[in-house]
């Protein structure tokens, strides 16, 4: 059933596609694609009519519903018939407000899912965020992430823009087997548009500040919701976009002044007792938790006491033990006080920590164990970073740990009807 509903998504989508000749901005990556999607919705906002994903749309059901600008039928079949009807009366009557711009995500946990989903819907901007080692029990090795995600930038034609990480080992290589026009960003001295200049130490109260390089001209920024240097890689793939459409980075700046990370990535909030939450539960890769451990460790405010609470990261195959080993390593070196580790895989960092000796270290087997002891754990002065793989549910921690008089519903991720229960 779900093959053939695929087939009439896919055949409506096309026609539609087709018709109203949108232009198509694809995103993808192992880190993140919502974030940059969202940022480059904030950019290009206020001069086109612009449709982007909701919720997790970013597969073979995803990508064609929001084409077509429904939402999920779920396991209703009337909901379903409803999604297809309304694709059905785009095709065949005329919709003056069709989007003039679709900002699609485009996800990837099997080989062949991102060249699908170009062919299905080719791009004119496809964007490629970061390459790092996820879905490894499909992909097999880094570089069978590469080749999948790469897809997004080598299906663009000439006149096409690909625009991607400068800092990734894999940059050049990019450039080399795309045949679009290239804009890249980073920190690297060979990004198009540079990082520079970055504030450090207190930013998680502060908010980011810097300048951005390009072309020989340096322009200021702070972006005041934005805690960790690089949440910024979002910004600069927004700003690139931008500079595409021919709109000047000072006036992308402006409209990304109120930009947020969505639900579950890198919000700062206020907790119980006097503590303060990083909220970083909606997923986890080997990357990502180093990166967190680095934000951490780099905040040098000596009021709190940091503490980490860590759920397992999954679908790393057979590599699952070293690649939590090597976080474990990272969490050793750092100045984080307090460890705590969710899950099965993760008793890997809780061994490896309590051997070393040097750290406060406790492990529980579910996320609402954890969340249980944190009942009277929790001091004025803590701070919390929450984080791990959807499976694990790390965000039942972050709810209890959110101040009482704070909407979970508003500020976290997963926490819909389907979910919670």
């Amino acid at each position: 059933m779900k093959k053939l509903l695929e087939k009439m998504l896919a055949f409506l989508a096309k026609r539609v596609l087709n018709k109203y000749q949108p232009k198509v901005i694809g995103i993808t990556g192992s880190i993140g694609k919502t974030s940059t999607k969202e940022a480059i919705y904030f950019v290009l906002k206020n001069k086109y009519r612009v449709r982007t994903n909701v919720k997790n749309y970013n597969n073979e059901l995803g990508v064609p519903i929001t084409i077509l600008g429904g939402e999920s039928g779920g396991r209703s079949f009337l909901k379903w018939g409803k999604v297809l009807w309304n694709g059905l009366m785009s095709w065949l009557f005329t919709d003056v407000l069709y989007p003039e711009i679709l900002i699609l995500e485009m996800g990837a946990d099997h080989p062949g899912d991102i060249k699908y989903l170009t062919t299905l819907a080719p791009c004119d901007i496809g964007v490629l965020t970061h390459v790092a080692p996820v879905h490894l029990e499909f992909m097999k090795s880094l570089a069978g992430v590469y080749n999948e995600k790469k897809n997004i930038a080598t299906h663009l034609s000439k006149n096409g823009w690909a625009i991607f990480n400068a800092d990734e080992d894999w940059a050049d290589k990019l450039k080399s087997e795309t045949k679009a026009k290239t804009l890249t960003y980073g920190f690297s001295e060979q990004a198009d548009l540079r990082l520079y200049q970055l504030n450090e130490g207190n930013s998680l109260v502060e908010g980011v500040k810097g300048k951005v390089l390009y072309q020989n001209t340096m322009i200021p920024f702070h972006f005041p919701h934005l805690i960790a240097p690089f949440s910024l890689y979002s910004v600069l793939a927004a700003i690139a976009v931008g500079l595409v459409h021919n709109i000047n980075i000072i006036e992308s700046i402006n409209s990304l002044k109120e930009y947020r990370l969505p639900k579950g990535r890198l919000q700062l909030l206020e907790g119980k007792n006097g503590s303060l939450l990083i909220d970083d539960s909606y997923n986890a890769s080997p990357v990502a938790v180093e990166k967190a451990v680095e934000l951490l460790n780099d905040f040098s405010n000596a009021e709190y006491r940091k503490i980490f609470v860590l759920g397992d990261m999954l679908e790393l195959g057979d590599e699952k033990e070293m690649y939590h080993l090597r976080v474990a390593k990272r969490l050793a070196e750092s100045d984080i006080a307090v460890v705590i580790t969710v899950g099965q895989l993760s008793t890997v960092i809780y061994d490896y920590l309590k051997k070393q000796g040097k750290k406060e270290v406790y492990h529980f087997t579910h996320s609402k164990y954890a969340a249980e002891f944190l009942a009277d754990y929790i001091s004025p002065g803590d701070l919390y970073f929450v984080k791990g793989s959807q499976g694990v549910r790390m965000e039942r921690i972050s709810k209890f740990i959110l101040a009482e008089h704070l909407d979970p519903k508003a500020l976290l991720p997963r926490q819909t009807d389907e979910w919670v229960k």
